[in-house]
C-alpha cells in the first residue's frame, strides 16, 4: 500500500457513508449538511484524480450553489403533514439497492477495460493549432465544439422552458434581511467576480474556462438574489433574454462563419483562434451565470405560496 492509498481509501469510505446518510437521514437539516460535506470531499477526490477543472466546478455548483439552495429551502416555512412516517420508505430502499447494483456493474466494467493511453497523445499533438495550451479548453472549444454548443443550447432552452411555464409567477422571496448577511454578500460577491474573471482568462493555459468561471459568477449572482440585493434575469426585459442566449448566439454565429474563415463548421482560422476562443468563453461565462441565476430564481418563485403558471 502506497502513501496515496492511505488518503484515497478513507476518502472513498467517507464519501460512501455521507452519500448514504444524505439520502437516508431522518432529519432534513442533517441530510443537507451531509450533502454539503460530501461535496467538499468530492472536490478532494477530483483533485486526487488530477482533474482540477472538474474540482472547481464541483466547488461552485455541487457544494456552493446546491448547498445554498438546500439551506434556503429548509429555511422556508412548510406546512406540517400529520401522520407522516419518519421511517425510510420502501421506494427509497429499492432506489438505494438499485444504485448499489448499478455501481457494482460500473466498477466491474471499469476493471475489465483494456489498458490504453486514451487520446492524450493525439490531443497534445494537435493542441498548438488551437492557440491555447490547456487541453481541456482545446477539447471543449475546438475538438468537440459541437458538444459544447449543444450543451449551452440545452441550458438556454431549460431557462426558456422555465420562463414559459412560470407565466406570471411572483418574484422569488429573498431570505430575511440581515445586516451580517448583507455585509457578507457585499464583500464576497466582488471577490467572486474577480475569481470568475481569473478563471476565464486562465482557461487558455491552465485549469479554468467558461464553465468554471460561469458557475462561480452564477453563485455570486445567486447570493445577491437570496439576499434581495439583486434579481435574476427577467424574461420581460430584452437584456435579461440577451444575457441568457448571448453566449449560445455568439458561439453559433462564429461557428457558422467557420466555412468561410477556416473551411469547416465550428472551425477557427489559426491566426485568430486564441482570440475567438477567448471571446466565445467570455460570452459563455456570462450566459452560464445568467442561466444559473434564472433557474434559481424560478425555483425560488415556484416555492412561493400561490405560485403557479399564469394565463
Amino acid at each position: 500500500m502506497n502513501a496515496g492509498s492511505l488518503v484515497d481509501i478513507p476518502l472513498a469510505g467517507m464519501m460512501v457513508w455521507l452519500a448514504w446518510r444524505a439520502q437516508a437521514g431522518p432529519e432534513p437539516i442533517g441530510a443537507a449538511l451531509c450533502f454539503i460535506v460530501l461535496g467538499l470531499l468530492t472536490i478532494l477526490a477530483w483533485l486526487r484524480l488530477g482533474a482540477p477543472d472538474v474540482a472547481i466546478a464541483e466547488a461552485a455548483v455541487g457544494t456552493g450553489l446546491t448547498g445554498v439552495l438546500l439551506l434556503e429551502a429548509l429555511a422556508a416555512p412548510r406546512p406540517e403533514r400529520p401522520g407522516r412516517s419518519t421511517g425510510v420508505p420502501a421506494a427509497r430502499r429499492l432506489l438505494a439497492v438499485a444504485a448499489l447494483a448499478g455501481g457494482a456493474v460500473l466498477v466491474a466494467v471499469l476493471l475489465r477495460l483494456p489498458e490504453t493511453s486514451g487520446l492524450h497523445a493525439a490531443v497534445r499533438e494537435r493542441l498548438p493549432a488551437t492557440g491555447v495550451s490547456s487541453p481541456v479548453t482545446g477539447v471543449l472549444l475546438a475538438f468537440r465544439a459541437y458538444d459544447t454548443l449543444l450543451e449551452i443550447g440545452v441550458l438556454a432552452l431549460a431557462v426558456a422552458a422555465g420562463w414559459g411555464l412560470a407565466g406570471e409567477a411572483p418574484r422569488p422571496r429573498p431570505m430575511s434581511r440581515d445586516p451580517v448577511l448583507d455585509a457578507f454578500a457585499r464583500r464576497i460577491v466582488p471577490l467572486g467576480v474577480l475569481v470568475a474573471g481569473y478563471l476565464w482568462w486562465a482557461g487558455g493555459s491552465r485549469p479554468g474556462g467558461a464553465f468554471q468561471a460561469g458557475t462561480v459568477l452564477g453563485v455570486a449572482w445567486v447570493i445577491l438574489i437570496l439576499t434581495g440585493l439583486e434579481e435574476g434575469p427577467s424574461p420581460t426585459r430584452w437584456h435579461g433574454r440577451a444575457l441568457v442566449v448571448g453566449g449560445f448566439a455568439l458561439f453559433l454565429a462564429i461557428g457558422l462563419a467557420g466555412p468561410a474563415m477556416a473551411g469547416a463548421l465550428l472551425a477557427f482560422p489559426s491566426e485568430w483562434s486564441v482570440n475567438l476562443i477567448l471571446l466565445i468563453e467570455a460570452a459563455l461565462t456570462i450566459s452560464i451565470a445568467a442561466c444559473l441565476a434564472s433557474l434559481v430564481a424560478l425555483l425560488m418563485a415556484a416555492g412561493e405560496p400561490g405560485a403557479g403558471a399564469g394565463g
